[in-house]
């Protein structure tokens, strides 16, 4: 263990602020992909996330009752707690972390379909609701840490609300694409296959940070 001096004094090597708008150091030196791909990680990540969180009881009330269909979304929702996990993982290993979470999410959320039109069970279906929370809501926690290790500390702040404003529109685009999935009577199995699909492009953005 290293011992420090009473009067040590430690210094952040980084970019100190700059003139102009905050926001436009987001694209500064090199940072504008970097900007681009933490948007559509999280973007996408919230189409699949308000997906799920706005129509899965929906859906699963005409193949159980409702009770057992609120109690299914609620082990959805109950996946969020792992996040804490993702965030330790992030830790040690950096952002990879986040490109397999988000592309291995497609898995169970794709499954909850096949495991509807196949009748298998309330445990089932809870258990692939759980997963699908742990990947979908606790990879995202785990991309809220990502703009904390991308930007320097003066728009590191910035960076986040930034990201989260931009990725309010999959929050947008996610109910509407599943309330058109049912407008069009698109077969139960499908709609969780294309429901998926955005976790895929999460990870592949997440990817390119």
């Amino acid at each position: 263990n290293k011992v420090f001096a009473p009067n040590t004094e430690f210094i952040i090597n980084e970019a100190k602020k700059g003139k102009g708008v905050p926001l436009s150091y987001l694209f500064k030196d090199g940072r504008s992909l970097m900007t681009m791909f933490l948007w559509l990680a999280l973007g996408f990540s919230f189409v699949t996330h308000f997906f799920i969180s706005s129509w899965l009881a929906t859906i699963l009330a005409d193949y159980m009752p409702i009770e057992q269909a609120v109690r299914t979304k609620a082990m959805f929702q109950a996946g969020a707690f792992f996040g804490v996990a993702f965030g330790f993982l992030i830790d040690r290993y950096g952002i990879p972390v986040v490109t397999l979470t988000k592309t291995i999410g497609a898995i169970p959320v794709a499954a909850i379909g096949f495991f509807i039109v196949r009748d298998a069970g309330m445990a089932v279906m809870m258990l692939a609701a759980l997963a699908s929370g742990i990947f979908v809501l606790g990879g995202t926690i785990g991309l809220n840490a990502i703009s904390g290790m991308i930007y320097p500390t003066f728009i590191r702040s910035t960076g986040t609300g930034a990201a989260f404003c931009v990725a309010r529109i999959g929050a947008l685009i996610g109910p509407a694409f599943g309330g058109l999935l049912l407008y069009l009577d698109v077969p139960v199995v499908w709609i969780f296959v294309l429901g998926a699909i955005p976790m895929v492009l999460s990870g592949a953005a997440a990817y390119g940070l």
